[in-house]
């Protein structure tokens, strides 16, 4: 019986989360009779690296951001054993494997949904078989990189089993606020509900692709009712791409947590789509146990909205705002600055927007132009990035910093921008004041505390970074 690794890399400390991606291939393998163990680099010391001399195969999650830090892994890896199969999996190397292949540590790259393409692979390697016969992956045949059939979709998503809770160090992720803000209630956990999102904004990748596919409620529901039980679970982070697509299914979802009495907080770390709410629909997620949600709202120039292809209406986003002010629903908008076409004076109307509305939190990130989007093409079509010059570990946006400049705008402008925007937002006393009338105990005002603090450590840290270079 084969012996799976799965790693999560190392986020520097500051975005610790639970990898939920990890759990479902690791429930995938495990129904399948192969065994599997589980290394988040984020808590483990690196010296358990050793303990994988008795893996058959290694199989890696990476980000772009993670890509560097995953890179030295792998060479730590194959440092302790040459003969180990390292497989790398995530939203990198389904649009960057020929990048990702171009390292001799790496031997196989996963394209988009991973779940039954790493069992077929481990499957493969186990029975010395014809690895070009398996479908979504990539990987190198007499040095040469190869890409084969691309495999469909998983269309009924309640095949799949519960992610593998079982296997994770529950104090590390269910108990722990770091890197997801201070969360309302502990035990927490994340939970996908559905994948696919339909729109084509030119800053997003899609590993999920643009068919949208959805868990049916009911099993939504016996997972959390499972998490509830098992685990005591009193949060859930829903971290869908586009939860609210379908208005009938959510009402379902939050019908069936209301008859079957589960108390339990939720919260959308990921946003949801401003024009995709009406107070009816948020009153009802509120009921459900909804208290706190992101909104991608991007810009606050429609020229802008309009380039990026997010079609928002600004006057739809004033009303789901201050609706979810009425119904007392936290909000925090996610805004960017540095797409193509961006300018001083569209800039300044995004800072202007984001100060007009009732939020209770922002964050304003530097466009980046991540492998596999529009955004991306674009930039190295203009020649702003050089595909054979790409620092990676730049590519990170809590960095705050620019790698790409505008027609209009350098890096540096936009970098400026940004930290000016969130300046201009939070240092005003309006947003001091709600936050004080916001506050209904102590432990509000400690909560509110804690995330002021996250906000600054991850600050504090990169401004210490860029002196000492």
């Amino acid at each position: 019986m084969p012996h799976v690794t799965l790693i999560q890399p190392s986020f520097l400390d500051r975005c610790i989360h639970f990898p939920i991606g990890l759990g479902y291939l690791a429930a995938v393998l495990e129904k399948n009779n192969i065994n599997v163990s589980i290394v988040d680099l984020n808590f483990s010391d690196k010296k358990i690296l050793k303990k994988l001399k008795s893996s058959d195969v290694v199989g890696i999650s990476t980000m772009t951001k993670t890509f560097p830090s995953v890179l030295k892994t792998a060479k730590q890896i194959k440092e302790i054993n040459p003969d180990i199969p390292i497989v790398l999996g995530g939203h990198h190397p389904s649009v960057a494997a020929e990048s990702c292949l171009s390292y001799p540590e790496i031997d196989y790259c996963v394209i988009g949904e991973g779940e039954y393409t790493l069992l077929d692979l481990v499957k493969t390697i186990e029975n010395k078989g014809d690895i070009s016969k398996i479908k979504g992956i990539a990987y190198r045949n007499n040095g040469e990189i190869k890409c084969t059939e691309t495999r469909p979709l998983i269309q009924n998503l309640d095949d799949l089993p519960f992610p593998a809770y079982h296997l994770f160090n529950k104090r590390n992720y269910f108990y722990s606020i770091i890197g997801v803000g201070n969360v309302k209630k502990i035990p927490w956990v994340s939970i996908v509900t559905s994948r696919g999102c339909p729109f084509q904004c030119i800053f997003c990748k899609r590993i999920y692709g643009q068919t949208f596919r959805a868990r049916s409620p009911e099993n939504v529901l016996d997972e959390m009712e499972f998490l509830v039980s098992k685990y005591k679970i009193k949060e859930f982070l829903i971290v869908d791409d586009n939860f609210t697509l379908i208005k009938d299914r959510v009402e379902k979802i939050c019908d069936m947590i209301i008859e079957r009495d589960l108390d339990i907080a939720i919260r959308f770390p990921n946003g949801m789509r401003a024009d995709a709410v009406d107070f009816e629909l948020l009153k009802k997620l509120k009921k459900a146990g909804m208290y706190k949600t992101a909104f991608g709202i991007e810009s606050g120039s429609t020229r802008m909205l309009k380039i990026m292809k997010k079609n928002l209406d600004l006057d739809k986003i004033k009303r789901t705002v201050k609706m979810c002010r009425i119904l007392g629903i936290k909000t925090i908008g996610f805004f960017v600055v540095g797409l193509p076409g961006e300018t001083r004076e569209s800039a300044l109307q995004t800072i202007k927007f984001a100060k007009e509305l009732p939020l209770d939190d922002v964050a304003f990130y530097p466009a980046t132009p991540y492998p596999g989007t529009e955004f991306f093409y674009w930039a190295i079509k203009k020649g702003y990035l050089k595909p054979e010059n790409l620092d990676w570990d730049k590519f990170d946006l809590l960095n705050y910093n620019s790698v790409c400049r505008t027609d209009d705008l350098s890096t540096e402008e936009i970098s400026e921008l940004v930290k000016k925007a969130s300046r201009e937002f939070y240092f005003r006393p309006i947003t001091l004041v709600r936050k004080l009338l916001d506050m209904r105990s102590f432990k509000e005002l400690e909560i509110a505390f804690g995330e002021a603090s996250n906000w600054f450590r991850i600050h504090s840290r990169y401004y210490s970074r860029v002196e000492e270079n």
